[in-house]
C-alpha cells in the first residue's frame, strides 16, 4: 500500500522458541537501545503541565508509559490532566490507572519505578471526565475550574473514532466524534491558556494521493478511501488553523497502522485489536464453529476455508509499533519543530506477499488463493468474506505507490537512538503470540465478530 523513505536504523531480531505457534521470551537486540537513550537525555526542570484526551486509548496509553519511563528523574515537574470517560461501571481514574498497576495490567511499569509512578498518578495526575460529543464536552463545573486559568505546556488532543468502514451509516457518527468532536475541543481551547497544541490524525489522510507525501499536505479536494480518512484530515485542519490565529504553537503527528510493542517489553502488548487484527479475527471467528472458544484447537487445528482473495502483489501495509510512536510523540513534544506536521510510520513498508500468508499460514487456514481482481462469481464463503473484510481492507490491499516523507525526523531519531522495528515472520509472531495468548480481546469482550 504505502512506502516510506528508509534513513532510519533498523533492529535485529533474535527468535524465541516456537511452542504451539506462541513465542518464548521473545528477545529484540536493537541497535541503539531507546530505554537508555530517552532517559539519559530527555529532561524537565520546571513546573510542565500536560493535557491528554483519549487516555485510555492504545496510543494514548502507550504515550502516557514511554513519558513517565522517559522522565521518571524528573517526574516531580510533571502534571498531567487526562480527559476520558468513565466506562462499564469503572471510573476514569480505574480505567486508566488499570493499564498500568496490578496483576491484569497490559503496562505494567517496571517494579524499579512502581513506588515512584504510584505516587505520582496519585498525587499528580488528574482524572476529568468528557465526551468528545457532548455539548461543552460534558464536563462540570469543577471540570472547567481545574482547568481554565491553569497555564497549560502541551495540550494533546488523542481522542477518536477509528473506524474504516465506508457505509453511509457509519458516516455520521465518524464526524461526529473526529469533525464535530474537534470543534468541541477547540472550544475548549479556547478556555484555556495553551502554549503548545498537538493534534493526532493519520498518515492515510493522504488518501489516494500519490508519489512522495508531505507530512504538511492538508488538502480536502483528493480523493479518499473511507470518512475516517477524510474525517481525521478534516479535524487536522480545524485544528491546525485555530493554533495558527490563536498563535499556538502546534504539532500535527501522523501515524500509520498501529500494532503491538516492538522495541521493548512487553512484547507485542495491544488493548484493541484494528486493521490487520480485523482481518485475522475474521478467520478466528470462522474457526470459533468450528472450535469451542477455548480449545486449545482453535490454534493449533488447521481448517480449509477456500476463497479466492484480491489484493495486489506489489502492494504492502504500513504497520508501525506503538512504541516506537509513543517514544518519537514524546520526543517531539519537547524538543521537535513546531508549527510542522510529523509522519509517524514505518520505514519499511510490509509487502502483502510477506504479510498476508503469513497471518494465515499463523492461524491455521488452508484453501485461501490469491487472485489479481475480486471475483464476480462469488461462492458463500467468498460473500463472507468480502462483506466483513471487502469494505474495510480492499483499499489498503491495493498499491497506491505512496512513500511517507520522513526526512523531518532523521535528525532527533538518531539522537536519542530511537529505531524502528521491520514488520517481518519474526515480528509478526511476536505480535501474534501476545494477541493469540489474549484471543485477539474475544474473551475479555464476548465479541461476535460475524453477527
Amino acid at each position: 500500500m504505502a512506502t516510506t523513505n528508509n534513513n532510519l536504523l533498523t533492529p535485529s531480531i533474535v527468535k524465541g522458541k516456537v511452542l504451539n505457534n506462541t513465542i518464548k521470551n521473545p528477545k529484540i537486540i536493537l541497535i541503539n537501545n531507546p530505554d537508555i537513550k530517552m532517559v539519559n537525555k530527555l529532561s524537565v526542570n520546571k513546573k510542565t503541565r500536560i493535557v491528554i484526551t483519549g487516555p485510555t486509548s492504545f496510543l494514548a496509553s502507550n504515550f502516557i508509559f514511554e513519558l513517565c519511563l522517559a522522565l521518571v528523574a524528573d517526574i516531580k515537574y510533571l502534571e498531567v490532566y487526562l480527559l476520558g470517560r468513565s466506562k462499564g461501571g469503572g471510573t476514569l481514574k480505574e480505567r486508566v490507572e488499570s493499564q498500568y498497576f496490578g496483576n491484569e495490567a497490559y503496562l505494567p511499569f517496571p517494579s524499579k519505578h512502581i513506588k515512584k509512578l504510584r505516587e505520582f498518578f496519585t498525587n499528580s495526575v488528574k482524572y476529568i471526565d468528557f465526551e468528545l460529543t457532548k455539548d461543552n464536552l460534558g464536563l462540570n463545573n469543577n471540570g472547567l475550574e481545574v482547568l481554565i486559568g491553569t497555564k497549560i505546556d502541551y495540550f494533546l488532543h488523542i481522542a477518536a473514532l477509528p473506524d474504516l468502514r465506508i457505509k453511509k451509516i457509519y458516516e455520521k457518527q465518524i464526524n461526529e466524534v473526529n469533525v464535530n468532536g474537534t470543534k468541541n475541543i477547540i472550544k475548549l481551547m479556547k478556555r484555556l491558556s495553551i502554549l503548545n497544541a498537538i493534534y493526532v490524525g493519520t498518515a492515510y489522510v493522504a488518501g489516494k494521493e500519490t508519489g512522495v507525501i508531505s507530512p504538511n499536505t492538508q488538502d480536502l479536494n483528493r480523493e479518499f478511501n473511507n470518512a475516517y480518512e477524510k474525517s481525521k484530515l478534516e479535524g487536522e485542519i480545524l485544528f491546525t488553523d485555530y493554533c495558527k490565529t490563536s498563535n499556538i504553537q502546534y504539532q500535527a503527528f501522523r501515524p500509520s497502522v498501529i500494532c503491538g510493542r516492538l522495541s521493548s517489553a512487553p512484547y507485542g502488548a495491544v488493548n484493541k485489536y484494528d486493521v490487520f487484527y480485523q482481518f485475522c479475527l475474521f478467520f478466528l471467528a470462522i474457526k470459533m464453529k468450528q472450535f469451542n472458544a477455548s480449545s486449545p484447537s482453535l490454534y493449533t487445528e488447521s481448517v480449509h476455508y477456500p476463497i479466492r482473495m484480491f489484493h495486489d502483489i506489489e502492494g504492502s501495509l504500513n504497520i508501525v509499533p506503538v512504541d516506537y510512536i509513543a517514544r518519537l510523540m514524546v520526543v517531539l513534544m519537547l524538543e521537535g519543530k513546531k508549527n510542522e506536521g510529523f509522519h509517524l510510520t514505518n520505514p519499511i513498508s510490509a509487502k502483502n506477499t510477506n504479510y498476508i500468508p503469513f497471518l494465515l499460514k499463523y492461524l491455521k487456514i488452508e484453501g485461501v488463493v490469491h487472485v489479481a481482481s475480486e471475483p464476480l462469481d462469488k461462492t458463500k464463503q467468498e460473500r463472507i468474506y468480502y462483506e466483513y473484510c471487502g469494505d474495510i481492507f480492499r483499499p489498503y490491499l491495493t498499491n497506491y505507490n505512496q512513500t511517507f516523507d520522513l526526512s523531518n525526523l532523521t535528525d532527533l531519531s538518531q539522537k536519542y537512538g530511537i529505531v524502528c522495528p521491520r514488520i517481518n515472520d519474526s515480528t509478526l509472531n511476536i505480535l501474534l503470540s501476545y494477541a493469540s495468548n489474549n484471543h485477539f480481546g474475544l474473551v475479555q469482550k464476548k465479541a461476535n465478530v460475524l453477527a
